[in-house]
This record gives structure tokens, sequence and C-alpha cells, in this order.
């Protein structure tokens, strides 16, 4: 790509004498270019001073510099209540994924700037199949049911978090990182939890909202058969490498297959474990699920969790306080974060559940 002094130059030297009809559609070409590179240098100086700003927030807790709400990118919730800068928020959602387990097994996520309701159209075509018809036959109809599924959204905090001023004013302290480490796993492992397993008042669950289940003959084992039984019962489209298809499962549960021993032999049932895979697929740990084989629990989970299931988050907010703690020469942090899960096609996901 041609950089702006290149660009001047070249404009340069085509005006510097008579311009044929061509030379003017160059100019044109040039001036545009110019342009567009004017549009990214003020968008990127605006990213710039949106990240200084709130670095600024982050070490005085000052909010003077908020007045202007577009220069924030829009992400300023209220007078004095807070706001996260594009930088922090993308790095904050990657270390999001190390504490959950069904963001890691490849949910898709959408991002929000406000809590409007999210919709996301289903068409259930699971049984339909394509038709051989002969010449001049009007073509049949299979018109896919349609649904539609639409998170429901919660507010989630980190809690507190209380650090000392001497250490958020040494330069040599990485504020924003070991805020994104306190914020991820905080709200990570609340989120996660009610999102795979449902909570009074609160998410339903994605493992209580799975159709498709298979029973094991046991309640405290499972046989290669049952763990295998559970990719046919996801259609082959769910299986495809694009629709990134997984095992999920407890570390608990990871434990026990690792040390699963085939009867006779003498050797690991699973050996292809130790590469990350399970049956030929890759397989994510998900904390939350049950930690062993247990009676009527959901252990293991196979499909396309990215196509299975929808995560809504609303941009969040991270609130500072110089106040709150001024006593004792501390600053005050916490962040507030809108989420919503919903299994948004029950097509994808088949769950084994042991025997009662």
């Amino acid at each position: 790509m041609n950089t702006k002094v290149e660009l001047l130059a070249q404009l340069e030297k085509l005006q510097s004498g008579p311009m044929t009809r061509a030379d003017q559609v160059r100019s044109s070409i040039l001036l545009a270019r110019l342009a567009n590179l004017r549009t990214d240098e003020q968008a990127e100086n605006r990213a710039a001073q949106r990240e200084t700003s709130f670095r600024q927030y982050l070490r005085t807790g000052n909010t003077e510099f908020r007045d202007n709400t577009d220069a924030m990118n829009g992400s300023v919730l209220s007078e004095g209540l807070g706001f996260v800068a594009a930088q922090f928020n993308a790095d904050y959602q990657e270390r999001l994924r190390s504490f959950s387990g069904l963001r890691e097994a490849g949910a898709t996520v959408q991002e929000t700037a406000t809590g409007g309701q999210l919709t996301k159209n289903i068409s259930d075509d699971f049984a339909t199949v394509g038709a051989r018809i002969a010449e001049n036959t009007t073509i049949p109809e299979a018109i896919p049911a349609a649904g539609v599924n639409r998170p429901t959204l919660y507010q989630f905090t980190s809690k507190g978090v209380v650090v000392s001023n001497a250490l958020v004013q040494d330069s040599g302290f990485d504020i924003q990182s070991y805020l994104q480490r306190q914020f991820a796993s905080r709200i990570g492992k609340i989120t996660n939890s009610e999102f795979t397993l449902g909570a009074v008042s609160g998410p339903v669950g994605i493992l209580p909202s799975i159709t498709k289940v298979v029973t094991a003959a046991s309640s405290s084992a499972a046989t290669m058969q049952e763990i295998q039984s559970l990719q046919t019962q996801c259609d082959y489209g769910y299986r495809a490498p694009e629709s990134q298809p997984v095992y999920m499962f407890s570390e608990g549960v990871e434990l026990i297959l690792k040390n699963t021993v085939a009867a006779g032999s003498g050797e690991r049932m699973f050996p292809e474990m130790s590469e990350g895979k399970l049956c030929g697929y890759p397989y994510v740990v998900n904390v939350d699920m049950v930690s062993s084989f247990t009676a009527s629990g959901l252990s293991i989970v196979f499909g396309s969790v990215k196509r299975g299931v929808l995560i809504q988050s609303v941009t969040p907010a991270v609130i500072v306080s110089a106040e709150r703690f001024a006593e004792t020469n501390s600053m005050f942090y916490s962040m507030l974060h809108r989420q919503g899960a919903v299994l948004s096609d029950a097509n994808a996901l088949a769950v084994l559940q042991q025997n009662a």
C-alpha cells in the first residue's frame, strides 16, 4: 500500500503539467486514497486518545476527560459510572476464555454496545433432504421451520478489587493486565457456571436444555461405545470441521477416561487423550460439569458448541473510585458485564447421562 508521501509525490507529478483524461482519472483515484489515509489516521488517533484516557482513568479515577461520549467510542455508560477502552476490552475478552469452558469450546459470542435484545433466527432443517425431480415438474416445497432464540441478559460483577495507590502510581506496575486477570477470572467463573448448569432466578443453563440424551448403562462409568454414540446423535453437518465439533467434560471425568484400561489388554482405552482428542475429536475441559460419573449426572457433551450455543456480551464497564478507600490510600475497581447464553440450535449438541 502506498504511503501518504508516495501518494502526494505521484499527485504532484501528475498535476505539474497538462493533464490528459487518463491523468485526471488517475488524479481522482490518488485523491480518494489520500482521503482514506486521512480517515484511517484520524481513527487511529482517536483510538490512541481513548487508550491514553483510559489509562489515566485507571490511575486516577478522574472522569473529567470523559465528557465527549463519541471520543470514548460510545462506551460511557453514564456520568461518573465507568467505561472500558477497546483494547482493554479485547484483551479481557481473550482472557475470559481461559475461565470459561463454553467459550473455549467455541460458543458463538456476539458483542453488542447496548443491552438491546439480540435476536438470532434458527432454521430447524435437521430432517429435510433434497429431491430428484423430472423435467417440467413443479419444485416441491420444504420450508424450514423458523425459530427465534433470544438470550436473556443478566448483570454480573467482578465484585471489588482494591489496589494500593503505591502500586497504582508505580509506572512499572501493569495495572491493566492485573485488572484484566482479576475481572476475567471472577466473571468467567460465575458466568461459565451459570451458563453451563443454570441458576435459580438466573440463566436456564445449556446442559439442562440439551434434548439429545444418550443414557449410559452404568451410573458410575461410560463405555467407548456410549461415548461414540453421542456422535451419531448429531447430523454429519455438525461434525464437519467448519462446525468445530468437540467433546466437553470436567477435569475429573478427563482423569477417569485417561486412566481407563481396556479389558484384557492392559492398554489405555483412550491413548489419543494425550494429544487432546477423544474418539477422533478434540475435547475441552469445563470445570462446572459433574466431577465424576455419578447417578443421573450429565457427564459428557459432544457436538458443535459453535453452532449450538449463543452468548450475548454487552460491552462491559470498568468502575474506578479514588474516594471509596481513600483512608487506606487505595483505589477501588470493579467491572459490570451484562451477558446471556442460550442453546441456539438443539440439534447441534448431545449429552451422555449416567444411569440412575
